[in-house]
C-alpha cells in the first residue's frame, strides 16, 4: 500500500516547547510564532486563523467564538493558557503565504530537520501536484498542521467531546 509509512506531519510537544523557547530576533518570526501558538491551541484553519482579531476572543468567558469559513460551523473554542499568554500582545495581520514561509523558517531554527516521508505539493510537467516525498520535516510545516497538532496534543488530556466541539467533527467515528 503506497500510503503505508506516510507521516501525517504534526508538532510534537517537544517541538512546540523548542519553538516556544527559541530566541527569535526578527519581528516577523516573533509575530508568526504568536499565530502558531494560537493555531495549535485552537485548531483553526489557516485562513480563518489569520483573520482573527482580538474582538473574536471573549476574555471573561475564556472562549473564542468563530464561524469556520470552510464548514460554516461555529466552533466553541476554550481559550487555553498558551493562547491567553499571547492575547496581551496580539499578533499583526499577515498573509497565509508569508505565514507559511515564516513557519518553515521557525521550524528549521527549532531543529526540525529529521527526514520524513509525507505528501507535498510539487511542481510537475502537468502543474502543481501532491506527491509523496522524503524531505526534512520543516519543509512540510504549514498552517495545515494546526488542526491535527491540536488533536494530537490534547487527545487523552481533554474529553473527546470537548475536542470535537473545537474541531467541528460531528461523530466520534469521524473524529477518531
Amino acid at each position: 500500500n503506497e500510503k503505508e509509512g506516510i507521516y501525517k506531519v504534526t508538532f510534537t510537544d517537544a517541538e512546540l516547547e523548542t519553538i516556544d523557547k527559541l530566541e527569535l530576533k526578527k519581528g516577523s518570526l516573533i509575530n508568526a510564532r504568536k499565530w502558531l501558538i494560537i493555531g495549535v491551541n485552537t485548531a483553526i484553519r489557516g485562513g480563518d486563523l489569520l483573520n482573527l482579531t482580538l474582538d473574536d476572543f471573549d476574555i471573561v468567558k475564556k472562549q473564542l467564538k468563530k464561524q469556520q469559513r470552510k464548514t460554516k460551523y461555529f466552533a466553541d473554542i476554550p481559550i487555553l493558557p498558551p493562547v491567553e499568554a499571547v492575547l496581551n500582545e496580539f499578533p499583526r495581520s499577515i498573509s497565509l503565504q508569508k505565514f507559511d514561509d515564516y513557519l518553515k523558517e521557525i521550524c528549521k531554527l527549532a531543529g526540525m530537520t529529521n527526514i520524513v516521508k509525507s505528501f507535498k505539493q510539487v511542481n510537475t510537467a502537468e502543474g502543481r501536484r501532491m506527491k509523496i516525498i522524503e524531505d526534512e520535516k520543516y519543509t512540510f510545516c504549514s498552517s495545515h498542521m494546526f488542526r491535527r497538532s491540536f488533536i494530537t496534543k490534547y487527545f487523552g488530556k481533554l474529553p473527546n467531546q470537548d475536542i470535537m466541539k473545537v474541531t467541528g467533527h460531528k461523530s466520534e467515528r469521524e473524529f477518531l
